[in-house]
């Protein structure tokens, strides 16, 4: 142990001589305290040779060059440096270069701090959320490069009485309606006294804590004074979100759901959409045989031919969201009418003996037909002209009318084509009218 104390006693001295030699006694060596680089930047450590006594630069310069200078990093990941004292920021981070004098207890250390500066944000252009569906997203807004350093991500709605955000980037549907989401990169550097002086940190972005125990950052009121406050320009280092807000159809109600039309008739259908606050309540109607039935866009149907369609209605905002109207289309029953038992003609203004027609039986008149006086008629109650139509089943209008005209003589004369029958009992004629449609 002697020995070996002796021998760096003995080194030591050695040394001291050689600078002693040269002129020099240099007894120390220095370098920069501080040193920040970005990310991938390189610098020269030069060292700053101390002597006793004031000496030429020459002179310490040819003293320097005789010494062993070696150089060690704290760590590697961070900065790294060789052998003539070239550094090299190689991630974010803080390390020590240190600098020795080979076999002399002369060294020196400076701090390096390797910083990564951000260039932009990444964020979604736009997002969609839905007040009664997937209200909630998150913006998932990313800082480029990812691992930039003393910077954080900070958020602000344009309205948030269409949606909010958390200091998260969590994203929540409040009202119908569309709003900007700005995201912004600003300082995550503690504020120092000086710092805390100045005016330009008269805007504060507030530290808190969210429920993970993680410090965030609580957006400023005015983003505009960002750059005067951080030293950031938010027109490079923001990025805006078009949020859209909208209420989702759920569901949609007819008035009826079933129904019988005749041919030619038509119904109106209501169909009401829920909620009633849906963005878009617009349906789109549609039949399953336009040949059976057809309907517009307003629900109302039109029977065209005998058979079955089903109408249904659908929402616009999300076709998955319809409702059925089950219709059978009928044929209109035809009018019909009853006529009397009176058969024969007699002209106007002419005394015809009738011929007696009766069932069972045939009546002979007692006097030739020639000297039989004319029965004067006995007049009956006309027919009602309009036949009865059949009930419409279900909605609309019948559609249809009709009529009954009287048969004219050649000379326009009505009353021509009255028939006449004998009465079934006792031979007595009774007047009746032979009434024909048209």
């Amino acid at each position: 142990m002697k020995k070996k104390f002796a021998w760096i006693v003995i080194a030591i001295a050695a040394m001291m001589l050689s600078l002693v030699g040269c002129g020099v006694d240099i007894n120390s060596i220095g370098l920069p305290s501080d040193i920040v680089l970005e990310k991938g930047e390189t610098q020269q450590l030069e060292i700053e040779y101390g002597t006793d006594n004031e000496v030429e630069q020459e002179k310490i310069a040819e003293a320097a060059s005789k010494l062993t200078i070696e150089w060690t990093t704290s760590d590697e990941e961070v900065v790294t440096v060789d052998a003539s004292g070239l550094i090299t920021a190689v991630g974010a981070g803080e390390a020590d270069v240190t600098a020795s004098v080979k076999d002399v207890n002369i060294v020196s250390t400076t701090h390096v701090k390797v910083v990564i500066t951000p260039t932009g944000i990444e964020a979604p252009e736009s997002l969609e959320l839905v007040t009664n569906g997937e209200n909630t997203k998150n913006l998932d807004a990313k800082i480029v490069p990812a691992d930039a350093t003393e910077v954080k991500l900070a958020y602000q709605s344009s309205d948030e009485n269409v949606a909010t955000v958390d200091e998260n980037g969590l994203v929540t549907a409040v009202g119908n309606g569309k709003c900007i989401i700005t995201t912004c990169v600003v300082a995550d550097a503690p504020a120092t006294a000086e710092t805390a002086t100045q005016e330009s940190a008269a805007i504060v972005v507030e530290d808190v804590e969210n429920a993970a125990g993680d410090t965030i950052a609580a957006m400023p009121d005015n983003l505009a004074e960002l750059d005067s406050a951080f030293g950031v320009t938010p027109d490079a280092l923001s990025a805006v979100t078009e949020v859209t807000v909208t209420t989702k159809v759920e569901k949609i109600e007819l008035d009826k759901t079933e129904g019988i039309l005749y041919v030619g008739n038509s119904v109106t259908v209501n169909a009401t959409v829920t909620p009633d606050n849906a963005t878009n309540s617009t349906v789109t109607w549609t039949s399953s045989d336009e040949s059976v039935a057809t309907v517009d866009e307003s629900g109302n149907i039109t029977a065209v031919a005998v058979g079955n369609a089903t109408i249904t209605v659908t929402s616009e905002d999300d076709s998955s969201v319809s409702a059925d109207y089950e219709l059978t289309v009928q044929q209109k029953k035809a009018a019909t009418t009853t006529k009397n038992n009176y058969t024969g003609n007699t002209s106007a203004g002419t005394s015809t003996a009738p011929s007696y027609t009766a069932p069972a039986q045939t009546v002979t008149p007692s006097a030739p037909a020639a000297e039989m006086p004319t029965p004067a008629p006995d007049p009956a109650p006309a027919p009602d002209p309009t036949p009865a139509e059949p009930s419409q089943p279900s909605g609309g209008d019948s559609g249809s009318s009709g009529g009954y005209d009287i048969p004219h003589d050649p000379n326009g004369q009505p009353g021509s084509g009255i028939d006449w029958t004998q009465d079934n009992s006792n031979g007595s004629h009774d007047g009746g009218c032979d009434f024909n449609c048209d």
